[in-house]
């Protein structure tokens, strides 16, 4: 392991440098709160003096981590073959209800895969942030209704709706180039999409709802450059590379998650270089109660289990190699849908792994395997 977890998942690193847990316990704890003493408005404006865009943006890395810990504090790490294979299966045609991911909010790590916010090469992606709005796609209960109101007012919006909020090191890029960051009305920035698939629009699929998505974003950077033909088309292209260089693993990933557990090869333990000698205590346990104790104090302190997926042995802290990716070719994957059961009314999600060929051997195909993910 070359790198300390604790460095090298986000949701930590990010903790310990701005001390996030320490600000939400100030806050709550704050009996004379006001808005003149908002501890997170001297907050931000301490760490970004006066830089507007960048307390903007460690305003939504501060939201964001706090949902996340609110939220259970999950976080996903994929093997590195695993995640390959993952971004060289194509999306465009996977549709909205084809996803049941584990839990509303989690963190995947997409660090080892090596991909850059922009062009320059200088901001590395550690990984991204996944929330599911649940409460724009379901109905409030009509005890919570106001019986004036008709009730399709109080229907929800969405079929499905979901935030990918992309995290690294972004911050000095926002320093040297505030410009070309952009907010939309939501304040999120530059490396943030969703998937959004309104309950009376007509498209189903990823593709639909990407290109919904860039044009969104179009709109925000006229608004931001109506006089700057230039920039407003530099920026729009970094923004659709960014989307597309992100959005199969992402997706790919989010469709792994959503298969049943005994499909899915993973393992789920404590990150390494806990404080206060967790580790070690944990594994000097001698009875279920002692260790339960100690898990229950980790889980007190802020930190939680990490799932690891793909692979057992290997957990995927490694650094990112170039060559690996220049020497192989791939034969790209895909999901399809097949009819099952009694009068096929139910269906399974089969996804058709993609295949490595090595250049200086092509007649060397190894077999893919086939993941069933069955909906309803």
């Amino acid at each position: 392991m070359k790198e300390k977890e604790l460095e090298y998942f986000y949701p930590y690193k990010t903790d310990k440098k701005y001390n996030y847990r320490a600000l939400e316990k100030k806050f709550q704890n704050d009996k004379n709160y006001n808005f003149e003493n908002d501890p997170y408005y001297e907050f931000l404006n301490s760490v970004s003096k006066g830089n507007e865009k960048l307390a903007g943006y460690i305003s939504d890395d501060l939201s964001t981590w706090s949902l996340w810990n609110r939220l259970g504090r999950n976080i996903f790490s994929f093997s590195n073959d695993l995640l390959l294979m993952l971004e060289k299966t194509d999306v465009d045609d996977i549709s909205f209800d084809m996803f049941s991911l584990p839990y509303d909010d989690f963190y995947l790590s997409l660090k080892s895969l090596g991909l850059y916010a922009n062009s320059d090469n200088e901001n590395l992606i550690d990984g991204v942030y996944v929330h599911l709005e649940r409460s724009e796609m379901e109905a409030i209960p009509k005890s919570e209704r106001d019986p004036k109101m008709r009730d399709d007012y109080y229907e929800p919006e969405y079929k499905l709706l979901i935030y990918f909020h992309f995290v690294g090191n972004f911050e000095n890029f926002v320093k040297e180039k505030p410009d070309e960051v952009i907010f939309d009305e939501e304040i999120k920035l530059s490396w943030s999409y969703g998937l959004a698939f309104p309950k009376y629009e007509d498209f189903i699929t990823v593709g639909d709802a990407i290109d919904q998505e860039i044009e969104k974003f179009e709109s925000q950077v006229y608004q931001n450059f109506p006089q700057d033909k230039n920039k407003r088309e530099k920026i729009i292209n970094e923004y659709k590379d960014f989307v597309d260089k992100t959005i199969r693993v992402l997706i790919n990933s989010l469709l792994y998650l959503s298969q049943p557990k005994e499909k899915i090869n993973s393992e789920q333990e404590f990150p390494q270089n806990l404080p206060f000698n967790f580790n070690r205590k944990l594994n000097f346990a001698k009875t279920d109660k002692q260790k339960k104790k100690i898990e229950k104090k980790i889980n007190e302190t802020g930190f939680s289990k990490i799932l690891y997926f793909g692979n057992n042995n290997n957990r995927n802290v490694n650094e990112y190699d170039e060559s690996h990716r220049k020497s192989l070719h791939w034969r790209r994957g895909h999901w399809r849908k097949q009819l099952f059961g009694k009068d096929l009314q139910e269906n399974k999600l089969i996804w058709i792994r993609p295949v490595l060929i090595n250049k200086t051997d092509e007649d060397i195909l190894p077999k893919g395997h086939v993941y069933e993910v069955k909906t309803n």
